[in-house]
């Protein structure tokens, strides 16, 4: 939709967006995002902030970007058996502060959507302050 003096305001983020956003996504700046971008690939925005990365994310951001549906098939998660946890890695003397344990959850499909922050200095204001670092 359009607000007044030409500003495009995009889709306010659902519900089901808002759940799916990693706890320390701040949803209002990752709507002045969307506002600023005039909501373009809305979806690979909204999964790079998620927790977790669906088929369904893969196929809406395949076909924003134009692919076939023989490309966007090949994106479906196979029905393979997950395997077994990695090992706990603690971090050791040399790990900076803050450095947690982690164990590596392998699978034989596990998606994954990065951006990058944008070059623009207007825009990458905005970005930084979607999950700050911390």
């Amino acid at each position: 939709m359009t607000a007044s003096n030409n500003e495009f305001r995009a889709e306010p983020l659902t519900d089901v967006e808002r759940a799916r956003l990693r706890p320390s996504v701040d949803a209002m700046a990752l709507q002045r995002w969307l506002d600023a971008t005039r909501d373009e690939v809305r979806a690979a925005v909204v999964a790079h902030f998620s927790n977790e990365v669906t088929a369904e994310d893969l196929r809406a951001i395949g076909q924003a970007i134009g692919m076939t549906a023989e490309e966007l098939a090949a994106w479906d998660a196979p029905d393979d058996e997950p395997l077994p946890l990695g090992p706990l890695h603690v971090p050791g003397p040399d790990a900076p502060p803050g450095a947690v344990s982690f164990r590596v959850i392998p699978s034989s499909w596990q998606a994954l959507v990065m951006m990058h922050p944008p070059e623009d200095p207007a825009l990458a204001a905005l970005w930084s302050v979607i999950e700050p670092i911390r």
